[in-house]
């Protein structure tokens, strides 16, 4: 019998969720007796890819279709023509991918890295498996089904040694990360990374905030803030369209009720390591290459995801320390095939935290091991937001127009964002926490000063526009025009200062509507139909047609307006 190889687990992501689904193969592909290795893309040492013999990808699309960043080296690699097509034929593979079916784009990175493992002769284990966020049940409504048979023909390809079998999900398994405690420690400052460039995930510049004004009325439901962040002398610099990403902390009143109901002491000092020492433990706790001393403190408000809904595997963790037979027997309910329904109404649909289920289930308080909180919580994922400010016009510092999340459940406390929660409450001063941020190249592809632009932004969506906007009123552009959406004109009409002087100045076309300030509501796309004869003019004037904004819906209604206008302006021509 051949030789069980290890389980090599690939992952592409922008801000973390690949890289948790990446844990989550491994850690099952752990239960059935594998070896696995979890690494970015870009990370792995690319001349050791042919000595694999199972491998898994997991990669995120974003924006229109575009490849995460870590996984930029290992795609060129892919792609090289002198490749041949017999390559990668001892390699067993297949595919994960994470997407949302409300973009065009669906799935379209983990469609074309299927696609060219195959080009280059790896041999499928199973079909290409497509997480959609619009799935009630999230990822695990597809990973669930997909890496059932993932494992199940690895297994029949490599099969258990005699005497061998997988281990259940009774039996507790070993932790991923090794955990040990320290009685010292060496102060570094800053706390995430030197203030040098380049600025990255792992070496983040650490921002002074320096405005954080209310853009909506404070008699409005929604609460949109302009958040402005000082780079003097970080030598950041950034384009129109790009995309400016905050590693948040939890508020340190969670961290204390989290850290009582698991019994930790905050000022206990451990280092972690990984169990394979061929691999590295998370940046957070290394310093230069070497181990580094973190407080449980530290790490449970710098990052640990600890206000999160919880994923499935946390409830299967917590079955295991549950003292209380009825709460274990529940927990265990829950992570069964059958339970699937019964969690997402007690979890997702209610949204339900960390810290409410453990009140829920008293006996797994204070019964956690300290080596454990790597498994029961994913790391703190950073949150991109689209830069609103222009770099030849808002100089030395980045603005950034952001929408507090704050919603409400049949729960008795409102639902809060990690990131947007943390940076209401900030209020420009010394003696408040730089803010860890870098910035990414934008998905947008935007047209050069001579092509007259037409932006669509409802809402939030407006962001990127004040950016691309304002940078070509400065070079002298004046073919540009803005339809924005909103509930109300006082209420929720964002910029509308600076939109109409614009206007007034001769720079800009504003189309600005109010869905709720009349009986009927009127949306972007029944603005395009009333203004059809100058969006079509402006279509034979060769415009770039622009579009951002979060509503579901909205796009598909947008691209449909403009082809209605096509039609009926176009002599007839439907597209």
């Amino acid at each position: 019998m051949e030789d069980r190889p290890r389980l090599l687990v690939l992952y592409a992501s922008e801000t973390g969720t690949s890289a948790e689904v990446a844990e989550h193969i491994a850690r099952a592909g752990t239960r059935h007796r594998f070896r696995t290795h979890v690494s970015a893309m870009d990370d792995y040492p690319i001349a050791n890819f042919i000595k694999e013999r199972i491998v898994a990808f997991v990669a995120s699309t974003t924006g229109q279709g575009d490849n995460p960043q870590n996984m930029q080296k290992f795609w060129r690699f892919l792609l090289q023509k002198k490749l041949p097509p017999d390559s990668l034929t001892n390699i067993w593979f297949s595919t994960f991918g994470l997407g949302d079916s409300s973009y065009p784009k669906f799935n379209f990175t983990g469609k074309k890295i299927h696609k060219r493992i195959l080009q280059l002769g790896g041999q499928m284990l199973c079909d290409l498996g497509l997480a959609d966020d619009q799935h009630p049940l999230g990822v695990d409504g597809a990973l669930d089904p997909w890496l059932g048979q993932f494992l199940g023909a690895a297994m029949a390809r490599y099969p258990l040694a005699p005497g061998e079998s997988i281990l259940p999900s009774t039996v507790l398994a070993p932790p991923r990360l090794q955990v040990s405690v320290s009685q010292t420690r060496l102060e570094i400052s800053p706390p995430h990374g030197k203030h040098d460039g380049p600025f990255t995930k792992n070496n983040p510049f650490h921002s002074k905030l320096i405005g954080n004004s209310r853009l909506t009325s404070q008699d409005h439901f929604q609460d949109v803030r302009l958040v402005r962040l000082d780079i003097t002398n970080s030598g950041i610099s950034y384009a129109p369209g790009d995309v400016a990403y905050i590693m948040p902390r939890n508020r340190m009143e969670l961290v204390e009720e989290m850290l009582e109901l698991l019994g930790f002491d905050p000022k206990l000092l451990i280092q972690v390591t990984h169990p394979d020492k061929g691999c590295k433990p998370p940046n957070f706790f290394l310093h230069e290459g070497d181990p580094r001393t973190r407080s449980l403190k530290e790490i449970f408000e710098l990052y640990l995801d600890i206000a999160s809904v919880p994923r499935r595997y946390f409830f299967e963790l917590l079955s295991h320390f549950a003292t209380n037979p009825n709460e274990k027997e529940r927990l265990q309910e829950f992570v069964s095939t059958e339970g699937q329904e019964e969690l997402y109404s007690y979890c997702n649909r209610m949204r339900r935290t960390p810290v409410e289920v453990f009140k829920d289930f008293p006996s797994t308080q204070a019964q956690v091991p300290v080596e454990y909180i790597f498994d029961l919580f994913n790391p703190i994922t950073p949150r991109a937001f689209s830069i609103a400010s222009a770099p030849n016009v808002h100089k030395n510092e980045i603005q950034l127009c952001i929408a507090i999340v704050e919603y409400h459940t049949r729960m008795s406390s409102p639902r809060v964002g990690l990131c947007t929660s943390w940076l209401a409450r900030l209020v420009p001063g010394d003696d408040i926490p730089s803010i860890p941020m870098w910035v990414s190249k934008g998905t947008f592809k935007v047209p050069d000063m001579s092509t007259p632009l037409v932006a669509i932004g409802p809402g939030t969506g407006v962001a990127p526009f004040r950016s691309i906007i304002h940078h070509r009123v400065a070079n002298g552009v004046k073919s540009n025009t803005l339809f924005f959406g909103c509930r109300s004109q006082a209420g929720d009409f964002l910029f509308r200062d600076e939109w109409e002087k614009l206007e007034k100045d001769g720079n800009l076309k504003l189309h600005a509507c109010f869905s709720r300030d009349q009986p009927t509501k009127h949306y972007v796309q029944h603005e395009i139909i009333k203004e059809k004869k100058k969006v079509w003019q402006d279509i034979r004037n060769g415009a770039v047609f622009m579009l951002s904004g979060n509503a579901k819906n909205m796009p598909k209604n947008v691209r449909d307006a403009i082809k209605e206008v096509i039609f009926e302006e176009g002599a007839h021509i439907e597209e």
